[in-house]
């Protein structure tokens, strides 16, 4: 079995956009839920809530060539492991070129909240770098 290390986390969410904000929101039992208006207008939805991120823009550092082909999803996605390597402090490092690291992208629907939760707490019990 191969070893795996949690060295850093990193979130864009609608509850935050850093673990400390994210973590305190959900152990308050908090949610960022809201009605959305503008589905109105689209038939055959069977929900008009959502968790929307708020105030989300694309990074001054990320060029134009680099996310040209990216959707907003994806830009998050980016951004958030983005965190969690400078969490680590990993960014920027040669060990990330070398083929042996990689990247988990942890998500969640609604029906897995508790599972979610658990993993993280989990996570954040764990000492730092190990």
């Amino acid at each position: 079995m191969k070893r795996v290390v949690v060295t850093g986390m990193g979130c864009i969410s609608a509850l935050g956009y850093d673990w400390e904000s994210v973590h305190q929101r959900l152990k308050q039992a908090e949610n960022a839920i809201c009605y959305m208006p503008d589905w109105e207008q689209y038939e055959g939805l069977f929900t008009r809530l959502a968790g929307p991120v708020q105030g989300f823009e694309k990074p001054a550092h990320y060029s134009r060539k680099a996310t040209r082909t990216m959707g907003r999803v994806a830009l998050m996605s980016v951004r958030a492991s983005e965190l969690a390597l400078e969490q680590a402090g990993l960014l920027g490092d040669p060990v990330l070129a070398g083929g042996r690291v990689g990247v988990d992208d942890l998500t969640a629907g609604v029906e897995d909240e508790h599972p979610l939760i658990e993993r993280l707490e989990a996570a954040d019990d764990r000492p730092p770098h190990g």
